[in-house]
């Protein structure tokens, strides 16, 4: 069921995923002159397709991952892997700072 048929889908997957961003601009946040859905719900049917699809496509990378490498360099393969998962996640907070920013050309913090 989580393995998907061919890496490069998981790749194109993990692409498309970056449509998000653009439907987070385009959803209801106080002051954005790009307003397209101004009911709540969109936005977070949104966070919730972007959370459910973050999820599962990581958790598909990282059981795939060890398979795709030599026997001998699997143990270095997983720890890649987690530090690539935990610079992904930092680096998806620090835009959300940048992404708030630009919205209500505001100090984010």
């Amino acid at each position: 069921l989580y393995v998907l048929g061919h890496r490069r889908l998981l790749v194109a997957a993990a692409v498309a995923r970056l449509s998000f961003f653009g439907l987070f601009f385009v959803c209801n946040v106080r002051d954005s002159p790009f307003v397209m859905f101004k009911q709540d719900g969109v936005a977070v049917l949104v966070l919730v397709a972007c959370a459910w699809s973050n999820g599962y496509f990581c958790s598909v990378a990282m059981m795939q991952s060890p398979h795709a490498v030599h026997r001998a360099h699997r143990e270095l393969c997983s720890s890649i892997m987690f530090l690539c998962l935990c610079l992904g996640l930092t680096g998806g907070s620090l835009a959300s700072f940048a992404l708030r920013a630009l919205l209500c050309r505001c100090n984010p913090f």
